[in-house]
């Protein structure tokens, strides 16, 4: 999969979408992207079913124009990028360590 695809999502969404709507539901998500699906990972149940009901659809249809047939499916959930959460999970445990 083209290494740009979700900059390439963020960047038209942006050009469509109201600022205010953008700025909340859109930028806060993390992408994952594989040869099949694109899945999208939200800081909360909330922004993930707003963005399911509102988004999936204009997000599908920018994929689409950009990949064509090729297009992967779009996957929203609650939570973090594996490596975000890695990160994470680490930084606690030097955190950890230093305070023992």
């Amino acid at each position: 999969m083209h290494a740009l695809l979700w900059p390439f999502c963020l960047q038209r969404l942006q050009d469509e979408l109201k600022p205010d709507e953008f700025g909340m539901y859109i930028r806060p998500l993390q992408a994952q992207e594989s040869a099949t699906e694109l899945k999208l990972f939200a800081p909360n149940r909330f922004v993930a079913d707003w963005v399911k009901e509102r988004f999936v659809s204009k997000i599908r249809h920018v994929l689409t124009e950009y990949k064509g047939e090729d297009a992967p499916a779009v996957m929203v959930s609650v939570g973090a990028t594996p490596a975000v959460v890695a990160t994470v999970s680490n930084e606690a445990k030097v955190s950890s360590i230093q305070t023992t």
